[in-house]
């Protein structure tokens, strides 16, 4: 002790004493907490931060923004089931090859177009049978076939094989469609002034015609006078254009 005594001067007594002072000032100031506000803005660099630090209760609502987001960060495993609802999914986002069909059900009234069954498109025939032979007498426009029609817009189309017996020249044959106030006339050229008998001339007269309430189509031919003969295998067909 009287050795310790001698050494003992008032410089070590004072740098001891300093030493205590400052382990203990800097024991309690790092035990203190550091608040927000003494954090230079930007101090803190992603270098810094321990992995797994920032969980995600320390996140501010609305943080992450978009623009904080890196192109491709967001993988499939990283969304949560049933995250994407209907709402965020933006129009046409959906293509039809992103689509898996085992999954659709079935389209409601499927069976049906427009709200009408198939038997409402099919086409709508009249026909007087195969090679069935009506007589066009001289100077008369005789009806050869008519059909019935609901109202609607509709494909309309006659045909049929006209055939001449007259012995001399004769004018010009018509025969025309009708439906709907509409009317589509065809001439034949070949049985004309020049024509003998014998001579033939196969047609068709196609029209579109709409009808605003149900009404007949008609097929009818027009001959002049001196003339002599018939229309073979004639036929008036009606093909529904829409609902």
């Amino acid at each position: 002790m009287k050795q310790i005594r001698k050494r003992l001067t008032y410089a070590n007594v004072m740098s001891s004493i300093a030493v205590f002072f400052v382990l203990g000032g800097a024991t309690a100031f790092a035990a203190t907490k550091i608040g927000a506000n003494e954090i230079k803005a930007n101090s803190i660099k992603t270098g810094k931060i321990v992995k797994e630090a920032v969980t995600a209760g320390k996140l501010k609502k609305g943080a992450v923004t978009e623009s904080r987001i890196a192109d491709g960060a967001v993988t499939t495993n990283k969304i949560a089931d049933n995250a994407v609802t209907t709402p965020k999914i933006a129009n046409d986002a959906v293509t039809g090859d992103k689509v898996k069909e085992s999954s659709l059900g079935a389209v409601p009234n499927a069976d049906k177009l427009a709200g009408k069954s198939p038997s409402a498109y099919e086409s709508k025939g009249s026909t007087t049978g195969n090679l069935e032979i009506t007589n066009l007498p001289a100077s008369a426009t005789t009806t050869v076939a008519t059909l019935d029609l609901s109202a609607g817009s509709y494909f309309v189309i006659g045909n049929g094989v006209i055939n001449s017996n007259s012995a001399a020249p004769i004018e010009i044959v018509r025969c025309a469609v009708s439906a709907g106030g509409k009317t589509q006339e065809v001439h034949f050229g070949t049985l004309n002034k020049l024509s003998e008998p014998g001579d033939r001339d196969a047609f068709s007269a196609p029209l579109v015609s709409t009808l605003d309430s149900a009404g007949t189509a008609t097929l009818s031919c027009t001959t002049p006078a001196g003339w002599s003969g018939n229309i073979v295998d004639p036929a008036l067909s009606a093909v529904s254009l829409q609902p």
